[in-house]
């Protein structure tokens, strides 16, 4: 048994022996793993260096006393003995430092206080406490939130509600600090940052006084109605200071025509090269041996509206389609899709494809609830015993289900069918007033 098992010892070797240089390279792979574990908490105290010199140098310049600050990664700790009110400039000059996630207070010894004036009278005067803050900016179609909240519930509650809206172009900035005060306003910030799609480049604060709202608007209605809606998401005790001026911009226009034949024309007026390129680039997406001839010009007087930066998103939907239209007049936005995955066989079940699609029309109905939506289906006439009229008016049925689905109220769909060239699906938002 012994003689055996030599035997078989050196019919097969072992691992490392089939391997020698991974056996040379071990110690490399060993030095390399200490370097990064060294590494990488040098860079966190390199971090907690930076932020605590440029703290201090911000809080000095905007004259608050403290006795120490120090850094738990991004966690700030103050060690001072602030009023409420010079608590809360100090987080507000973190907040716009940047860089900052949490500030936790301790009290100070009471050695390093404030010079203070002597008087024959005293006068009391009461100071507001700290309170959440949140600024809400868009500029070519990117939201940047920044401020102060009382929990990490709050930054994902609002930060949800800027990806639901604005997808990935959310760049969340806010951060904790548990003393300051919960305003009603946190309750419906998400609804308030949605009305900033309404309006250009717009950029609204809420704080403990109110809130703020400036930026441009299309039209005087326009912007009535961005106050309104805004004024309802707050609660008529909010305070509003609009500060946002009617701007004698035009609206966009897009026209974009993809008739199966291998090509694709666009044309229209958009605000600037980002939204062209865009654009552009999404059609290239669809089909990479499309032959494309682009006229889309870039209009000085043209407005950057939100709708335009989700026709990208739009075209990358429509492009599963044999053939596919799609417009935009800056008010209402249409489109077809003809074959291709949207409709499968004889089926009636909505596919991937045109659930995407419905995704970002519900999106549109959802911020505008002044928007209708009409839904028109067709198919090809049918060997056998299935109708395509009966076909077409139950995949309409379907499509309407599922923006009702969305949230959709049913009396704003409008949903028809018809028999003929083509498995066929066409939309189009429209104003209710329309």
């Amino acid at each position: 048994m012994d003689e055996l098992r030599r035997r078989l010892k050196e019919a097969r070797p072992s691992n490392w022996q089939h391997w020698p240089m991974v056996r040379g390279l071990w110690p490399w792979f060993a030095a390399l793993g200490a370097v990064l574990m060294l590494a990488i908490p040098w860079g966190i105290r390199a971090e907690e260096r930076s932020l605590d010199a440029a703290s201090r140098e911000a809080l000095a310049d905007a004259g608050i006393l403290i006795e120490d600050i120090t850094f738990t990664g991004r966690r700030a700790t103050i060690v001072a003995d602030l009023t409420p009110q010079e608590q809360n400039t100090a987080v507000t000059v973190l907040a716009e430092m940047g860089g900052v996630a949490k500030v936790t207070w301790q009290e100070g010894s009471g050695l390093l206080v404030a010079p203070t004036t002597t008087s024959s009278t005293t006068t009391t005067t009461e100071t507001p406490e700290p309170g959440a803050r949140l600024t809400a900016s868009v500029k070519d179609g990117r939201i940047t939130l920044r401020g102060i909240v009382p929990a990490a519930r709050a930054i994902k509650d609002i930060g949800d509600a800027a990806g639901d809206v604005w997808g990935n172009a959310v760049v969340n900035q806010l951060f904790v600090d548990e003393s300051v005060l919960a305003h009603p306003w946190l309750a419906t910030a998400e609804d308030s940052i949605v009305v900033l799609t309404m309006l250009i480049d717009p950029q609204l604060t809420l704080d403990g006084e109110g809130a703020t709202i400036t930026g441009g608007a299309i039209d005087e209605s326009t912007l009535e109605e961005a106050i309104s809606r805004l004024a309802a998401a707050l609660g008529t005790d909010t305070e509003i200071d609009n500060k946002v001026t009617v701007t004698p911009l035009e609206l966009p226009r897009i026209q974009i025509l993809s008739p199966g034949d291998g090509t694709v024309a666009l044309e229209g007026t958009v605000a600037n090269t980002d939204v062209r390129k865009a654009i552009v680039r999404a059609v290239a997406k669809t089909g990479s041996e499309l032959e494309t001839t682009n006229e889309i010009t870039i209009g000085a007087t043209t407005a950057d509206v939100y709708p335009l930066r989700r026709i990208p998103e739009i075209v990358t939907t429509l492009g599963a389609a044999d053939q596919w239209t799609l417009l935009f007049d800056g008010e209402s936005l249409g489109g077809s899709a003809v074959g291709g995955r949207f409709f499968v066989d004889d089926r009636v079940k909505v596919s991937a494809p045109a659930n995407e699609l419905l995704d970002e029309l519900g999106r549109f109905l959802h911020l505008d609830p002044h928007l209708n939506i009409e839904i028109e289906v067709h198919a090809d006439p049918r060997e056998g015993d299935v109708d395509a009229t009966d076909l077409a008016m139950r995949r309409a049925e379907a499509v309407a289900a599922r923006l009702v689905r969305l949230g959709i109220d049913p009396h704003r769909i409008s949903a028809t069918n018809a028999a003929g060239t083509g498995e066929l699906l066409r939309f189009q938002l429209i104003p209710a007033d329309q």
